[in-house]
């Protein structure tokens, strides 16, 4: 019998016995590739009561993989009890995205169709009561700036969300800027991380502040390599917007053959200064 075969009987086995990991409330799992991490979650019988998972792999991985599991978390993972669902790769940052177009039009569809090595996070949509959801690798995935208002009715009591990529851009216009950013804290009321890349270069020189009854609970900010022009407009808009505000991460993996820090790395530290007197 091959192994493969014999590790599906286990976990055939593993599932159908109701009582298998009763007592399973949080799993870790690290492996070299995603692919054998989705195999592990095949073992979880449906009524399993795993409120934590975390999938770690030391390397950079491809799309599929990263679907894979998210795929497996669908099928085999209980949407009642799960409250928590990590992601890391550790992406080498001399790895490439797939290369940008030349011209990119932000209001061109044609520019925003969804791209065939997205990651489709859409999969984890029936675990609503998630308060996690930390997707950190390399690649891109299926979210747009049209996706906030689905993303904020589907898990409406996220409390730490960070979806930043760690991997250098190359230059990318992120899909998202300081309006979008302000979306999705005001409408998730329970939100105190939020981790996402978006282009703050956008931000006008005069600003308005937000009206809301009650000032959002973000306590921390995770920007990586978010394009910025203007650490003063940064500055205010965060004063401004989040007051609680208590720690501001602009860390990214750069690769070794570029010359840091950067301008936008001098800009950003200047961000930190001024908000924090650092």
């Amino acid at each position: 019998m091959a192994a493969s075969e014999a590790a599906a009987q286990s976990a055939a086995a593993c599932r159908a016995d109701l009582t298998s990991f009763s007592a399973l409330r949080s799993l870790t799992i690290r492996s070299w590739t995603f692919f054998y991490a989705g195999s592990v979650l095949e073992f979880l019988p449906p009524r399993c009561k795993l409120e934590h998972l975390e999938v770690t792999c030391p390397r950079d991985i491809h799309p599929d993989e990263c679907q894979t599991v998210i795929d497996a978390i669908q099928h085999y993972c209980n949407p009642q009890s799960l409250r928590s669902i990590e992601f890391y790769d550790c992406t080498d940052p001399d790895v490439r995205l797939n290369p940008e177009p030349l011209d990119v039009d932000p209001g061109n569809d044609e520019d925003d169709e969804d791209s065939g090595d997205d990651v489709d996070i859409w999969k984890l949509s029936q675990f609503t009561k998630l308060a996690t959801l930390i997707i950190r690798w390399g690649g891109e995935m299926r979210l747009r700036r049209e996706d906030i208002p689905k993303l904020v009715e589907t898990w409406p009591y996220l409390e730490h969300l960070d979806l930043c990529s760690i991997q250098y851009s190359d230059g990318r216009i992120p899909a998202f800027d300081h309006n979008d950013v302000l979306k999705i804290v005001q409408r998730l009321p329970s939100l105190h991380f939020l981790g996402l890349r978006f282009d703050a270069t956008q931000l006008p020189r005069e600003q308005t502040t937000a009206s809301s009854t009650s000032p959002p609970r973000l306590l921390t900010l995770r920007v990586g390599e978010s394009p910025i022009s203007s650490p003063s407009r940064v500055v205010k808009f965060l004063n401004d917007n989040f007051p609680r505000l208590k720690g501001l991460d602009t860390q990214y993996i750069s690769p070794p053959s570029r010359q840091v820090p950067t301008m936008l790395d001098k800009r950003w530290a200047q961000v930190t200064k001024s908000l924090f007197q650092v």
